[in-house]
């Protein structure tokens, strides 16, 4: 692997970012509530009797849905926010990758 190759260094960035946010105490809470919401579309589908999987397609893919957005945003928003408060921001532009890549790789390990 080249370590100058710009697709590399995002991929290297978005592998940070999202060990980062597994480690985040808020972002497993939400991460649990997705789950309650998909396993409330599993009820949903039980409670309709003759459009059993179009209810349970629908609730769930419109949960994991918004779910997923509401994570990726978050994760977004404070993954540089965390990275500023703690000056991590600083030693990664330092070295010699543009600040292009780094947003890319900050905001493609939620995607």
């Amino acid at each position: 692997m080249n370590a100058q190759n710009p697709f590399y260094l995002v991929g290297i960035l978005a592998l940070g970012q999202w060990r980062e946010q597994w480690r985040n105490r808020s972002f497993l809470v939400a991460l649990f509530f997705a789950g309650i919401l998909i396993y409330a579309s599993f009820l949903l589908g039980t409670l309709a009797v003759d459009q059993e999987t179009r209810a349970l397609l629908d609730f769930g893919l419109s949960f994991i849905e918004l779910m997923g957005l509401g994570l990726a945003v978050f994760g977004a928003a404070t993954g540089i926010l965390r990275e500023m408060e703690t000056k991590t921001i600083y030693l990664v532009l330092t070295r010699p990758i543009p600040r292009w890549v780094y947003l890319l790789g900050s905001t493609s390990a939620f995607c």
